[in-house]
C-alpha cells in the first residue's frame, strides 16, 4: 500500500524550507527523530512499530543527505530543486559523475571534448 509518505521530498520529510540553513535542518531533525521514535510507540502495536521504524529511516535518510552540502546538492539537481548548468558553457546539462567522484552537470556536446566523466 501506498502511503503519502512516500512521495514526499527530504525537505518535506524533515518539515523545512528548501533554502534552510544545516543549524535549522539538524533541529527539525532532532524534533523529529524524538517525535517519531519506535520506541515512543506501545510494543503491543506490532504494525506501529514497524511504521515508526520506516519512517525514522526515512528521516535519518533524509537527514544524512541534507546535512551534507555536496550530498544537498547532487539531491537539489537530481530532484530538480535546482537546475543543472554545463559547468564548462552554461547550457543545459546533465548531472555526471567526474573523475574526483564529485557530482558535476555537463552537456552533450561539452562531453566529447572532456572524457573524465562518468556516462
Amino acid at each position: 500500500m501506498s502511503t503519502n509518505s512516500e512521495n514526499k521530498n527530504f525537505y518535506e520529510i524533515l518539515g523545512v524550507p528548501v533554502d534552510s540553513s544545516v543549524d535549522a535542518i539538524r533541529k527539525a531533525w532532532r524534533i523529529s527523530v524524538r517525535r517519531n521514535h519506535p520506541d515512543r510507540v506501545p510494543l503491543q502495536d506490532k504494525e506501529a512499530v514497524d511504521a515508526a521504524g520506516i519512517k525514522m529511516s526515512k528521516i535519518n535518510e533524509a537527514y544524512a543527505t541534507l546535512s551534507k552540502p555536496e550530498r544537498r546538492k547532487f539531491y537539489d539537481l537530481t530532484v530538480g530543486i535546482i537546475s543543472a548548468k554545463c559547468a564548462s558553457c552554461g547550457s543545459p546539462g546533465k548531472l555526471r559523475l567526474g573523475e574526483n567522484h564529485q557530482a558535476v552537470a555537463v552537456c552533450d556536446s561539452c562531453i566529447t571534448w572532456n572524457n573524465s566523466f562518468k556516462l
